[in-house]
């Protein structure tokens, strides 16, 4: 019995890795999709900037201000850029070790500033709804990721155009709980059977379904001792 039991753990555990692997592929792609349009403006602007230095030279109106406003564009896009490359870094650094201490504001934000492009390109908004301040919790942050993104997706299957989500967190004695609300015209029905049950059962996380708009709540250990 025992064996058939390790089998079993690590068959799930493959499962859940190779699910992982996917949503690992799927928030690249959005990255370097949302990279490649960064990039795009950028030489886009600074193409205009040397045509305007063409079309102003041996003129009186040297265009400084055109220029001037065109190259602020370009400093802003850099900005944007480098903000979600820092997202990025930080996101890989969280499979660094399967066991850390992590700041449970900073890994949802950075979860969702990741997904900005599927959320905008589906018209969609997702709200965190709670102060970002130090709530420390002992677990394995890509895991929680993970199923955080595996939420959201079932979400997005069942919205629309101009709905969004609403995501707050109660913290108690020795859980936290991380709500999961939509705003939307009209009902929909969650899938309780999510892509990520199996990695919620290894970090010792559980998630409560509501009804209707009531939404579904993950309920997440503060301290868990991560198994592999």
């Amino acid at each position: 019995m025992p064996v058939k039991a390790d089998t079993q753990l690590k068959q799930n555990k493959e499962y859940i890795m190779s699910d992982q692997l996917k949503f690992i592929a799927s928030i690249l792609s959005i990255f370097t999709h949302e990279l490649n349009n960064h990039s795009s403006i950028m030489n886009e602007s600074a193409g205009l900037v040397l045509d305007l230095i063409e079309i102003k030279k041996g003129s009186p109106d040297c265009g400084l201000d055109q220029i001037s406003s065109v190259t602020g564009g370009i400093t802003g896009q850099i900005k944007k850029t480098t903000a979600l490359v820092k997202y990025l870094n930080s996101f890989a650094h969280r499979m660094d070790n399967p066991l850390s201490n992590y700041n449970l504001y900073e890994v949802i934000e950075e979860l969702i500033m990741l997904m900005n492009r599927v959320l905008n390109q589906k018209e969609i908004t997702v709200d965190m709804d709670f102060i970002k301040d130090d709530l420390t919790v002992l677990g394995n942050p890509s895991i929680l990721q993970y199923i955080i993104f595996s939420i959201i997706q079932g979400y997005l299957k069942c919205l629309k155009g101009g709905d969004g989500i609403i995501i707050n967190i109660l913290k108690g004695e020795s859980t936290v709980e991380i709500k999961f609300h939509h705003r939307s015209k009209q009902s929909i029905s969650f899938d309780e059977d999510i892509d990520s049950s199996d990695a919620i059962k290894q970090i010792g996380a559980s998630i409560v379904y509501g009804d209707g708009d009531t939404g579904l709540t993950l309920i997440l250990p503060l301290t868990v001792e991560v198994t592999f």
